[in-house]
């Protein structure tokens, strides 16, 4: 399960910003929301983010999409091919803050549990200033295992502190071995290269290393633009996604128009989704269905692998298209302990006050992303900061009503008539 993840000088975000899942003190109230791990941490299941148009909501998934890739690949180069519509991934250029005077370093922490164990990354990047031309360069790297300090890398030289700690943790091979194994590792550092992925992974994490990169590759799931993703052909025919299973599915979700089939026209393509109608005509979904239901029946796959493996599902723009009370029941699933058995996680944004309602959130569930246009500052809270001592995030409270009236801050007043009045003017007008 994620616990947090924090970054720094990442686009909007000048400071430092933290998304915390782990339930805030004193909360009560939906339970049934939160997760108790083996050390007693209260882990929340999903998490909503507020905020207005180029607040900065989207930077948050990207960082972490970033992050993941970054671990993924064990370098900080950019990548040839788009990942799920992350700019980021293909220029991390576009990273640093861009009114940044000086440069400064990017910088990200993610703390994580697998299999009982509570990991925490920290990594800190030289990547110039904004869209400027650097030899990238790691600055600091470290790992820590349940509070114990694994490594820390610096630009030229690592360390391993609690070595004869904790041996049990590192490979017998290392403890007969120890002074090799030190050389190892310092030849392996690169300025652009992970140690974490490289040296750590090869001669030091092969007990740790596999619990990191299950949850980084399996247990991580990143969608920075959903629409431009169609997840199910990969993993279609697997036992669980079929013709008949995805047909019902639409059909929970309000579409009778057909029944759902999946059409390869050579060996070599991925299937298309195709609808069969009543008349036995074959026509691609994309021309007959709604946006909603195509959707829909695209994140089926996402969300049952979530909820199989215990992964952690960060969604941007997850209710797009999708009635509100379709998404407020998927929802529910990740509520649900009787479904959602192995902890998955829901993390997504929106622009729909229909979920600031705390029957559906915990107050700490609910975050805001509101941005200081002057200094393009982005800052990221959540409604529990509030406390409970006034009455605009007490339980019982119209958070919907509240939000609109400016009491939690993260939005905008808006009145476009000068604009459209300018383009509906005159040219002489214009031209002044």
């Amino acid at each position: 399960m994620l616990l947090s993840f924090s970054a720094k000088n990442f686009r909007s975000f000048r400071e430092e910003f933290t998304l915390s899942m782990i339930a805030a003190p004193k909360q009560k109230g939906l339970d049934y929301s939160v997760r108790v791990l083996k050390n007693k941490t209260r882990v929340l299941c999903s998490s909503v983010i507020y905020g207005p148009n180029a607040s900065g909501k989207t930077s948050v998934i990207y960082a972490l999409d970033l992050l993941k890739n970054i671990i993924l690949d064990g370098n900080i180069h950019n990548k040839e091919s788009l990942h799920r519509g992350n700019p980021c991934v293909l220029n991390m250029g576009l990273v640093p803050n861009f009114q940044q005077k000086r440069k400064k370093p990017v910088e990200f922490r993610i703390c994580f549990e697998v299999n009982e164990n509570i990991y925490l990354y920290e990594l800190s990047i030289d990547l110039g200033r904004f869209m400027e031309n650097v030899q990238r360069k790691i600055i600091r790297e470290s790992l820590s295992v349940n509070d114990l300090v694994i490594f820390e890398r610096s630009e030229n030289d690592i360390t391993i502190p609690n070595f004869k700690k904790n041996s049990s943790l590192f490979p017998i091979e290392i403890e007969e071995n120890v002074e090799i194994a030190k050389k190892l590792a310092k030849n392996s550092l690169s300025p652009e290269e992970l140690f974490l992925t490289n040296g750590f992974k090869n001669v030091y994490g092969k007990i740790l290393y596999p619990d990191i990169f299950e949850f980084f590759n399996k247990k991580l799931i990143t969608f920075c633009n959903f629409q431009r993703v169609e997840f199910f052909p990969k993993i279609l025919n697997n036992g669980i996604f079929n013709d008949k299973s995805m047909t019902e599915a639409a059909k929970a979700f309000g579409s009778d128009l057909s029944n759902l089939v999946f059409i390869k026209t050579k060996d070599d393509d991925q299937p298309i989704m195709c609808s069969r109608i009543s008349d036995g005509k074959i026509i691609p979904s994309e021309i007959i269905e709604s946006l909603g239901t195509l959707r829909f029946v695209n994140m089926i796959p996402a969300i049952v692998l979530a909820l199989k493996n215990g992964s952690t599902l960060i969604i941007d723009e997850f209710d797009n298209s999708m009635h509100p009370m379709a998404v407020m029941s998927l929802i529910n699933v990740f509520h649900n302990d009787d479904v959602n058995k192995h902890g998955a996680q829901l993390i997504f944004n929106s622009q729909n006050p229909i979920y600031l309602n705390n029957n559906v959130f915990r107050r700490d569930e609910i975050k805001f992303v509101d941005r200081d246009i002057k200094n393009n500052s982005s800052t990221l809270y959540s409604l529990s900061d509030f406390g409970t001592k006034g009455t605009t995030a007490r339980k019982g409270k119209d958070y919907m009503e509240n939000y609109f009236v400016d009491k939690y801050g993260a939005i905008r007043e808006i009145d476009l008539t000068d604009v459209f009045e300018y383009f509906l003017g005159s040219d002489d007008e214009k031209r002044k």
